[in-house]
């Protein structure tokens, strides 16, 4: 009589049957952890742009704004976006000139630019644009509150910017402000 070596065509079928079950139990598990990770990604780098900005402001002793990015297609930079407290594209940090548009951004002012992923993150703001002054606090002392959304997933996370220039980034859930 033969002694077996290996396994048998059901043993392996019944292994791969088990496999395929807990793959289809954690795929929404995981995909979720994955949308969660990425904005938590999206809200941190708009985190660290805000402390540039900050840092830029002390540094230079002059004002520095951030502000809705306004791109093309080509994601070619063409300015803030005018009154829009919805900052779908990205954001843009820039230093005003002598001799262009008071708080307004002009050609050649660029410091920074972050780009969101289109339909992946949206983020609202309640005003059009922040601006540190150069003592690395924002404009009147007020502080601001950033929600970053992700359409997809259902979750939003809340960037706090104090009066004193400081951001902090929140815990992503499915409490969106409204």
């Amino acid at each position: 009589m033969r002694t077996q070596i290996g396994f048998t065509l059901i043993e392996a079928m019944t292994v791969l049957a088990i496999m395929l079950l807990c793959l289809a139990i954690a795929a929404p598990g995981l995909s979720r952890l994955l949308l969660t990770q990425q904005l938590r990604s999206h809200a941190q780098a708009m985190a660290n742009l805000l402390h540039f900005a900050r840092s830029e402001a002390l540094r230079s002793n002059r004002p520095v704004y951030v502000c809705a990015a306004n791109l093309k297609r080509n994601l070619q930079l063409q300015g803030c976006a005018k009154q829009r407290q919805v900052w779908d594209r990205g954001a843009l940090v820039y230093a005003d000139k002598e001799g262009g548009v008071q708080a307004g951004y002009d050609s050649q002012e660029r410091l920074h630019l972050l780009v969101f992923a289109v339909g992946k993150v949206r983020m609202r703001a309640e005003r059009d644009q922040l601006q540190f002054m150069p003592d690395g606090r924002l404009a009147r002392g007020q502080g601001a509150r950033l929600v970053l959304e992700s359409p997809r997933a259902g979750l939003c996370l809340i960037l706090t910017v104090s009066g004193y220039g400081r951001a902090e980034v929140g815990k992503a859930d499915h409490a969106c402000p409204a």
